[in-house]
């Protein structure tokens, strides 16, 4: 796991499975470490989460206007490189984890995305 962004509420992590093997033994191996898991941790916490096991409307309790978005579908379902780049300091792609997890995982992405940017008004 490699630290990505610490913020002042929280910070994100990479996890890439396969962390303790050499990067590039193999095309598959080098495919998988293109895309980390990404795991969030709320600073002061010694838990770690999943992003797609985040619970918004409790997590995020504290951010009215991130609840009334969610609630009202307003959360696009998609991510670019680019955006992860703004958010985590590295280009991660989101490909594979929209595919296995769906537009949910993104969403979620997002309302972190606000979170952390001061889009809690």
């Amino acid at each position: 796991m490699r630290q990505l962004k610490k913020y002042d509420k929280l910070t994100f992590y990479a996890y890439y499975p396969t962390e303790n093997v050499k990067f590039g033994t193999d095309e598959k191996l080098a495919e998988e470490m293109k895309d980390p898991g990404i795991i969030y941790s709320f600073n002061g916490s010694d838990k770690a989460k999943w992003v797609e096991t985040l619970h918004i409307k409790k997590e995020l309790a504290d951010c009215p206007a991130i609840l009334d978005k969610l609630e009202n579908k307003m959360y696009k379902v998609d991510r670019t490189e680019a955006d992860n780049k703004k958010l985590f300091n590295v280009p991660i792609s989101t490909k594979s984890a929209f595919i296995s997890i769906g537009a949910d995982y993104c969403a979620r992405l997002n309302a972190l995305d606000d979170y952390v940017n001061g889009k809690c008004e």
